[in-house]
């Protein structure tokens, strides 16, 4: 019955987790991520969770090769968020 709801509040407990993470601060800092969550076509692949449309995105696979990137994503402990 309340099985959405409770979703919805547990993702959230989630998500508030992650945002005071220090790593994951760090990773939405970066220039480039900024640039990629501004992009219209991104923005419309992850709302329609068009998975394939987002392995497509040129931009997003071009971030996705930045070393710097790579660095900061290694950092992420996302155990500690499941």
């Amino acid at each position: 019955m309340f099985g959405g709801f409770g979703d919805a509040i547990k993702n959230l407990g989630k998500m508030q987790k992650l945002m005071k993470d220090d790593s994951f601060k760090s990773f939405l800092d970066h220039p480039g991520v900024k640039e990629m969550m501004q992009d219209a076509e991104f923005q419309k692949a992850v709302k329609s969770k068009n998975y394939m449309k987002l392995m497509q995105n040129q931009k997003l696979l071009k971030l996705m090769q930045d070393p710097e990137i790579q660095g900061k994503i290694s950092k992420l402990n996302m155990d500690d968020f499941k």
